[in-house]
């Protein structure tokens, strides 16, 4: 009886202090063997939606794809003339679909034998191929971009001048502004380089993408100006030794002197006031 009573303290100190904890370890072991019995036949569950859920992944993916290049031959005519009415005649535009980096991919990928040797319904191994993409597909895209007659496109983010990727945006911007879920833009001096005709369509385009998105525009051009629904000034001023920058938002009156002194320079003439008042009213 003392034996016996040691083995069982034994067991207790064991496996959890006490015959409770010891009984319920007990019945935990009991379940992962029964488990354990029924292995191969849950390795061939898993294995038959693996290669169904891949079968799905990968029919959504193409069906993406081909959404993608429909897509890109419809912007990349559009865009043409977008930007053309932007004042960048001698621009290219194009759209570039790829299959994803391998950094990417899917390490499995190649190993299919893995996943169907474990299926007995041959009508899934038929055709089987591992999902090889993300979230967003199989495929990643990129904008190509050239500015000037003759040179070869190449990535916008990298060769684009701020100017010319602020009117690039606003141009896709106003062609997706039914489909885009952005709610604000903020336009950082998108007339770079732009004068005149150009300037007052620009301004324009703006008005118009501001009907479905909120926009902020820092610009030097009254024709951009003129268009805005509020007018903000910047300015710096030295107060106390310190330069401090101001921003704050002008009145009507105050607006028509701003955009006479951007159309006539420091020395505002009527004509320059009266020029602004048929710009505003315009």
């Amino acid at each position: 009886m003392e034996d016996r009573l040691e083995e069982i303290e034994n067991i207790e100190r064991k496996y959890g202090g006490s015959i409770c904890d010891v009984l319920a370890y007990r019945k935990e072991l009991t379940q992962k063997l029964q488990g354990a019995a029924y292995t191969d036949e849950q390795i061939q569950s898993l294995a038959k939606d693996i290669v169904l859920l891949n079968h799905k992944l990968n029919n959504m993916a193409q069906l993406l794809s081909d959404k993608r290049i429909s897509a890109a031959v419809k912007i990349n005519r559009l865009m043409s003339g977008e930007l053309k009415a932007l004042g960048m005649q001698k621009s290219k535009f194009e759209t570039l679909i790829a299959p994803l980096a391998n950094k990417d991919s899917n390490p499995y990928c190649g190993n299919e034998d893995k996943f169907t040797e474990y299926l007995e319904d041959e009508t899934l191994k038929k055709g089987f191929s591992l999902y090889n993409g993300n979230a967003k597909g199989t495929q990643q895209v990129e904008f190509l971009f050239s500015a000037n007659a003759g040179e070869k496109t190449k990535p916008l983010a990298k060769i684009a001048s701020g100017g010319e990727i602020s009117r690039v945006m606003l141009a896709l911007k106003c062609l997706l502004a039914d489909k885009d879920r952005v709610g604000s833009l903020i336009f950082d001096e998108v007339d770079v380089g732009v004068g005149g005709r150009i300037a007052e369509i620009l301004g324009k385009k703006l008005k118009e993408l501001s009907l479905t998105h909120q926009l902020i525009c820092i610009t030097h051009l009254p024709q951009v100006a003129s268009y805005a629904a509020n007018h903000y000034i910047v300015e710096k001023q030295v107060k106390k030794d310190r330069t401090i920058t101001l921003i704050k938002e002008l009145d009507y009156d105050a607006r028509v002197q701003e955009i006479a002194r951007m159309l006539a320079g420091e020395n505002v003439s009527q004509i320059a006031i009266k020029h602004a008042k048929e710009m505003l009213k315009t």
